[in-house]
């Protein structure tokens, strides 16, 4: 029995314990000598357990580091080519948004005539069976010497024009309209004011 307190004893020098007491071993039949053994064993199999679960570790953190350069390749491969896409087709001319709009010239007749850009006016009608829209378009007479004072100022004569028509539209007939648009228009050296298309709908 010293014998087996003495193994025992070396045991717990090593830092090995036993689960079960020697009182415990003896009930269940087993020797002393037969549960250090199998302490042993128990012990170098967590040792196997630890380095696989190491090497596995090991091994998913490569495959997620592949993966993830993979991604990351990929991802700036993905973007490179839509940049140089999306590049292209800006350098496009007339995909600008801030590409300049055509300017409209105004056309001159030789009897010194602008002819304007048609007007679209839309008003309030009381009957039902008109849609409200006034298509207008305009020719001023003018002396060919003021023409200049005229394309400088165009967009003031539209502006005045445009305001005219919208509020006169129902009140006033087409000839009583060119004559207030003439008097309106003496400022700007505007001989007389034709109607070249006055369609109400």
């Amino acid at each position: 029995m010293a014998d087996q307190g003495g193994k025992k004893a070396e045991l717990d020098k090593d830092g090995i314990y036993l689960e079960k007491d020697k009182a415990e071993l003896d009930k269940d039949g087993i020797s002393l000598s037969d549960a250090i053994e199998a302490g042993d064993v128990r012990q170098d199999g967590a040792q196997q357990s630890d380095t696989e679960k190491t090497t596995q570790r090991t091994t998913r953190s490569y495959k997620t580091l592949i993966i993830a350069s993979i991604t990351g390749v990929f991802i700036i491969v993905s973007s490179g080519i839509l940049w140089s896409v999306l590049h292209k087709e800006a350098a496009k001319p007339g995909s600008s948004p801030y590409a300049a709009m055509p300017v409209v010239e105004t056309v001159y007749t030789p009897e010194g005539d602008i002819i304007l850009d048609p007007f679209m006016i839309l008003y309030d009608t009381k009957n039902s069976t008109e849609s409200g829209i006034l298509l207008a378009q305009l020719s001023l007479q003018i002396i060919p010497e003021t023409a200049a004072n005229i394309e400088s100022n165009i967009f003031a004569v539209r502006s005045l024009i445009l305001d005219r028509l919208s509020t006169n539209a129902q009140i006033y007939s087409k000839n009583e309209l060119a004559e207030i648009l003439r008097e309106d228009l003496q400022d700007f050296k505007v001989k007389d004011v034709a109607f070249i298309q006055y369609e109400l709908r």
